[in-house]
């Protein structure tokens, strides 16, 4: 199991910064844990799932191996199922896949382990049709975290334009494109 219900939260309110794919993940496993969660990103929700800004690997085929599987099966029931509907290709790599490696090929045999092979997009568009599902989480689009809120040493808060201030525990899964001004 990889997440444990526990029987009080950690708190009223978690804000996650970031919706690629550890962004999403976050949420879902925070919104076990908080009362209410906020999960920002500066642009808008995809429609479909087409290579977002800032993902450089988005058009490169992304396997989803056997444990990943199981952890995205157990916090969104049914996603797999919907990925080979949509066209993901699913198999043993094992004994399907011929692997080159330093300087030959390696022998295919059957591993036994079933994994699934489609683009970051399809993944992550699959898993971000979930999240507005969850009831404790709020999805303000095109909203981008301007900076962090300090107060003794400790970061308290976001700030997403000078008008607008939420005050929380935060999480951050900006990826390699933050922009976020800290200080």
């Amino acid at each position: 199991m990889i997440v444990q219900r526990i029987s009080t939260s950690l708190g009223g309110r978690a804000i996650v910064m970031g919706a690629g794919m550890a962004g999403l993940l976050a949420t879902r496993v925070l919104s076990e844990l908080f009362e209410r969660v906020a999960l920002i990103e500066r642009g808008l929700p995809p429609e479909t799932p087409d290579t977002r800004q800032g993902v450089p690997q988005g058009r490169h085929a992304h396997v989803l191996w056997t444990r990943g599987e199981q952890i995205l099966s157990r916090l969104f029931p049914g996603i797999t199922e919907d990925l080979v509907k949509g066209g993901a290709n699913s198999g043993d790599l094992g004994d399907s896949a011929r692997w080159f490696q330093f300087g030959g090929y390696k022998r295919q045999h059957s591993s036994g382990r079933q994994t699934f092979i489609q683009t970051r997009p399809y993944l992550e568009w699959h898993v971000s049709r979930r999240i507005p599902a969850l009831p404790n989480v709020k999805l303000p689009a095109g909203c981008p975290v301007t900076g962090l809120l300090h107060q003794g040493g400790a970061v308290k808060g976001v700030q997403r334009d000078p008008s607008r201030v939420q005050r929380t525990s935060r999480w951050t899964a900006q990826g390699q494109d933050r922009r976020l001004r800290v200080g």
